[in-house]
């Protein structure tokens, strides 16, 4: 399915007017609470708003025509999730280290009726927002995009998990337990962290393996094989190589063809027929396609 850039702008502004609207609440409300995971989801929410801003920024500059880039610029892609990752990772690791500092000092003194209130309320706005953006992932098919539907997954689950940790300390004090009560805000924060740092490291690593061309594995490898080998069966080919990588929207395939010498489709003319059909064959892949393939009799020159 090719990019919808307008769908793709729509979503990337809708989710940064909507995470600097988070990002201000949390804010001031983790000061005014003396809440660190509280402050720590508002300043999640404000790196957010800056990432939404360069993606969409780069989303623009992606469209524009530029013969500097004569393979495209998908390239960009990749490397903005890389960016946005890598500061979205080094953020929680500084998280988690300030919450080992807040156990040692004796935790966090602060007002469980009204973080209560405040994180009921932002998990079920953030639930909205992710679920709405969620179901534009698929039309916009835009990495970008979906970089943004999994923060705001990330930052939904984030909240859920405070929310779950302030009801525990609002019954331990309720059971007579208050010295227990200013652990839970770093303790919930160091468990958020560590649940939170494998997303950004995956996200990092895709994004790497794109950026190197490597071959990324989609999971349509296996179907793209089979579809090339059935096509190649229909014109007597004798062998197939297929070589994948992606690199933001863009699938790169190189497909070399081992023909017999005495190949009966030997002219130009027959050899873009089976570029067609297999460029036809394959369109069922949710990607815009930059489709090359090479004809030999000899087997090294495909290997």
């Amino acid at each position: 399915m090719p990019k919808d850039p307008k769908l793709e702008r729509f979503v990337l502004r809708f989710s940064v007017f909507a995470s600097l609207f988070f990002a201000i609440a949390g804010i001031l409300v983790g000061l005014w609470l003396s809440s660190s995971f509280i402050l720590f989801d508002g300043v999640y929410s404000f790196l957010s708003v800056i990432m939404s801003w360069i993606s969409l920024r780069a989303g623009v500059f992606m469209l524009t025509a530029d013969k500097r880039f004569p393979f495209g610029k998908s390239t960009i892609e990749p490397f903005i999730i890389l960016f946005q990752y890598g500061v979205l990772l080094f953020v929680i690791v500084n998280a988690f280290l300030g919450a080992i500092d807040d156990i040692r000092a004796g935790g966090n003194d602060l007002v469980l009726s009204g973080a209560l209130v405040y994180l009921a309320i932002s998990a079920g706005i953030s639930y909205s927002i992710y679920r709405y953006l969620n179901s534009f992932k698929m039309k916009a098919s835009s990495g970008l995009v979906t970089a943004e539907v999994v923060q705001w997954r990330l930052d939904t689950l984030l909240t859920v998990s405070g929310l779950i940790g302030y009801l525990i300390a609002q019954v331990l004090v309720w059971l007579s337990f208050e010295a227990v009560a200013p652990y839970i805000d770093p303790v919930m924060l160091i468990l958020s962290a560590l649940w939170l740092v494998r997303t950004p490291l995956i996200e990092m690593w895709t994004a790497i393996k794109e950026l190197i061309d490597m071959d990324t594995g989609t999971p349509y490898s296996n179907q793209i094989r089979l579809t090339v080998l059935q096509v190649a069966h229909q014109f007597d080919v004798d062998k197939t190589y297929v070589r994948t990588t992606k690199s933001g929207n863009v699938l790169f395939l190189e497909i070399d063809l081992v023909v017999p010498r005495d190949y009966p489709y030997d002219t130009i003319a027959d050899q873009d027929k089976i570029r067609q059909q297999l460029f036809d064959a394959l369109a069922f892949l949710p990607y815009e396609k930059w489709l090359t393939v090479s004809f030999t009799h000899d087997n090294r020159w495909a290997e």
